[in-house]
């Protein structure tokens, strides 16, 4: 137990004996002074169990805390969204629940440039958290997969962790679905092992 949960038990055992204090001095009392008695076992009775239940949950959650899970976005939405002033189009995955787990693991977003050499960037949040191996060779053996499933797309590499560069004239919301789908696919394979992997960060 560490130096703040064994605090918190010290606090909340002092508190249950002032509240059984109270309750106790309730009885005592509850023939010459009734109304103080009364409110003495209603106060100290109900603050006693109160008191009791938060330490049994901080206790069960400190020995036998709930296993990690990770949870995983239901479907694929794309929206296309405004590009700003250098930008030709951008298409972006969004979620109907706004979760930073979904936005950092399973966030994917293209955009179209006005250079036809290199005319799109992806981006994929994956890439920049998924850093250890076997994860990240295998997100990128994953993601190498999903664009050959793009019609259009010539090549790729990758300039940076988390952005692609792709050629060809591919579809923005092409590229998103199914490096979006992908991840997703990587992720729920390898559920356990990327808990492990969090447990070590």
């Amino acid at each position: 137990m560490n130096a703040a949960t064994e605090h918190a038990v010290i606090k909340n055992i002092g508190a249950i004996a002032v509240c059984l204090m109270f309750l106790v001095i309730g009885i005592v009392l509850h023939h010459e002074h009734q109304v103080v008695a009364y409110l003495n076992i209603v106060f100290g009775g109900t603050g006693a169990v109160v008191l009791l239940i938060q330490l049994f949950v901080t206790v069960r959650n400190k020995y036998f805390p709930k296993p990690l899970t990770v949870k995983f976005p239901a479907s694929i939405e794309i929206k296309q969204v405004s590009p700003s002033d250098d930008e030709v189009e951008s298409w972006l995955r969004v979620f109907e629940n706004d979760s930073s787990q979904f936005n950092a693991l399973h966030g994917v977003d293209a955009t179209q440039v006005d250079d036809p050499e290199y005319p799109w960037y992806v981006y994929f949040g994956a890439g920049e958290f998924i850093r250890e191996e076997p994860f990240e060779s295998l997100l990128a053996e994953a993601i190498a997969q999903a664009l050959t499933r793009v019609e259009g797309v010539e090549s790729a590499f990758r300039e940076d962790t988390e952005k692609l560069i792709i050629t060809g004239s591919p579809s923005g919301y092409d590229l998103v679905y199914e490096i979006s789908a992908a991840i997703d696919a990587f992720m729920i394979a390898h559920e356990l092992d990327w808990l492990k992997h969090l447990n070590k960060t």
